[in-house]
């Protein structure tokens, strides 16, 4: 009988208890067998495996509840959008869900993970160590600037800052 309407409804969810959902989220563009071993594995200790590319991952948390955890399979980060990944971080932080990533030369700090929330979500740092392995990137500036006051010195700037980001 109150009269604030918005606090008459309520979302909610349940979980029931069966098989174990894992979901495998693979590169598009990367080969079957980087997941192919991991998912037979997975299927012969009795869990449901989905594999998905990463281009079709949910953008809501609420499309991965069916499942226990999300496997990301040598899938590097350019291949989602920042909402996918933040309905990952909800997955696990608000609703429980395990994330494991597999390594590979698309994970981790060389797959473009650091300072995302990814890396949050991961007990480990993407940041590099060794310099024997860096993080793929290119940088490749070409510069007309005449045309306008100051351009000289505005290029300098956007150069300076493009390459602190590398």
């Amino acid at each position: 009988n109150d009269s604030l309407s918005q606090n008459n409804t309520v979302l909610n969810y349940i979980f029931v208890e069966g098989e174990g959902r894992v979901l495998l989220v693979v590169d598009p563009f990367g080969e079957e067998r980087d997941h192919q071993k991991l998912a037979e594995v997975l299927r012969s200790g009795e869990r449901a495996v989905d594999v998905v590319n990463a281009d079709t991952f949910p953008s809501d948390a609420a499309s991965l509840m069916p499942y226990d955890c999300v496997v990301f399979v040598n899938v590097p980060n350019d291949q989602f959008d920042a909402v996918q990944l933040r309905a990952l971080r909800d997955a696990v932080y608000d609703l429980g869900m395990g994330f494991l990533m597999v390594g590979g030369e698309n994970s981790f700090g060389p797959g473009g993970y650091q300072r995302t929330v990814v890396e949050d979500i991961l007990p480990v740092s993407m940041d590099v160590t060794q310099k024997k392995v860096l993080p793929k990137g290119a940088l490749a500036l070409i510069l007309h600037t005449c045309e306008f006051p100051e351009g000289n010195t505005y290029a300098k700037r956007i150069t300076k800052e493009a390459i602190k980001t590398l």
